[in-house]
């Protein structure tokens, strides 16, 4: 049995596989683990009040693990701070010879590293969005919006407080939500033999959008649509590194757009840091996303960090000294 000591409401709990992990953290043991794919990492960072280092595609084994999507899973560390992500992951990162889309690759961990020297884009339209509610949001819902707005907003001037560069820049203008069912397709293969022998209704969650019918539907995908998507992909990827020419990471609230999406297309590292509480007692967060990734295409061959220097590891830097930050500690926290 697990025990379940955090604030969040039964409804936005997450899954048992980073449960495990995000209780042991609780109970003060100082590491967990999780297994990312579309959707969990934005679930956690509206959960669990840990840390989270989601590493490059390819840079941890993924050996031994339940997949999901081939092309987006990833394997990282969840801990109690940031340091303790990066040791976790200075640990585990590496090829092992069990799981072909891993690499070996530098790893650079300099904690005392000033931040300063860096330009931190930000998604200039997720921070200045005007917040909509259609007649179905209930109060709550609005409440939370707004807190989670308020402390986004307040996480940029840490920053600046810090004396952080920071630069506004946009994602691509590309129909990244429309590439969704790429992991869809991948789940439904993944799991085809327990959909085809009928076992998947023995799973107690049916309703529309709960996995058993996501790998029902998906059988229904076909290839060409995969392969034109994953072709957009690429674009999409392509199109990242251009924009991220001229800063060494970026940051976005958890839920800004299509961030979390675009993310796991493309493999690009991130670290999600909690950045205050809402009134309900549900932690916030923030994400910052490594810049650096393979000008190849494929992810599963290719999305492994670049070294650059003195600025490898960028994300886990810049989250270490954000979260240690005396403003972020007595303003934010």
């Amino acid at each position: 049995m697990v025990r379940r000591d955090d604030p969040q409401p039964l409804e936005h709990r997450a899954g048992l596989e980073r449960l495990v992990g995000g209780t042991g953290i609780r109970d003060r043991r100082r590491v967990g683990g999780f297994f990312d794919r579309f959707g969990d990492l934005g679930l956690d960072r509206l959960t669990l009040h840990e840390v989270r280092g989601d590493p490059t595609f390819g840079r941890v084994s993924r050996h031994g693990a339940m997949a999901l999507s081939w092309s987006m899973d990833k394997l990282g560390p969840m801990c109690r701070s940031v340091e303790d992500c990066a040791l976790v992951f200075g640990a585990i990162q590496g090829a092992d010879g069990l799981d072909p889309s891993a690499v070996e690759r530098p790893f650079v961990w300099d904690a005392e590293f000033d931040v300063r020297q860096l330009r931190v884009g930000f998604l200039a339209s997720a921070f200045e969005r005007e917040l909509e509610f259609d007649d179905e949001t209930s109060d709550a819902e609005r409440i939370r919006e707004r807190e989670w707005m308020a402390a986004d907003l307040q996480t940029l001037e840490v920053l600046r407080a810090m004396g952080v560069e920071l630069v506004p820049i946009e994602l691509p203008d590309l129909p990244v939500d429309a590439l969704s069912f790429i992991l869809s397709a991948e789940a439904g293969a993944a799991f085809d033999e327990l959909t085809r022998s009928g076992a998947d209704d023995l799973l107690v969650r049916q309703i529309e959008d709960a996995w058993p019918n996501v790998f029902r539907q998906a059988r229904t995908i076909p290839a060409v649509e995969y392969i034109q998507a994953n072709r957009v992909r690429t674009l999409v990827m392509r199109e990242m590194e251009r924009i991220l020419e001229g800063v060494d990471c970026w940051m976005a609230p958890s839920f800004g757009g299509a961030n979390l999406l675009l993310t796991n297309l493309t493999g690009h590292p991130a670290v999600v840091v909690p950045n205050g509480f809402a009134s309900d007692g549900t932690p916030t967060s923030v994400t910052f996303n490594g810049s650096s990734a393979s000008r190849r295409s494929w992810p599963w061959r290719a999305l492994t960090r670049r070294p650059r220097d003195s600025k490898i590891c960028t994300p886990r830097r810049f989250g270490k000294t954000f979260e240690g930050s005396t403003l972020q500690r007595s303003n934010v926290m």
